[in-house]
């Protein structure tokens, strides 16, 4: 077994990328079999052990994403994804991959 947990992913599911749009609902449903956030904005796939780096928005009392900044603090120009409050990236030991046809 590899103990070199910073080796290149071997999928990549990204919100922002056309890709994760190709097979969605397998996907979303894939992650909520294997107990992960369907609400992720990211996830990347390690082998060796097999894991998961999770990368999730984070929510507020209310269960909705918030802002980094106070509102009105932001102008439309400089607003963006980089505004959106993210909670710290998690690795997560997985018993297996995503199937080949998902990756």
């Amino acid at each position: 077994m590899t103990t070199d947990l910073a080796a290149e992913p071997v999928a990549v599911w990204d919100c922002g990328q056309p890709e994760w749009w190709h097979d969605r609902e397998a996907k979303t449903a894939w992650l909520k079999a294997h107990g992960l956030p369907a609400l992720m904005y990211r996830a990347e796939f390690h082998d060796d052990p097999p894991r998961a780096v999770i990368y999730c928005y984070a929510r507020n009392s209310e269960g909705r994403r918030h802002f980094t900044h106070p509102p009105g603090e932001c102008t439309p120009e400089a607003h963006g994804p980089q505004c959106v409050a993210r909670e710290e990236p998690r690795t997560v030991l997985l018993s297996e991959l995503p199937p080949a046809e998902l990756r």
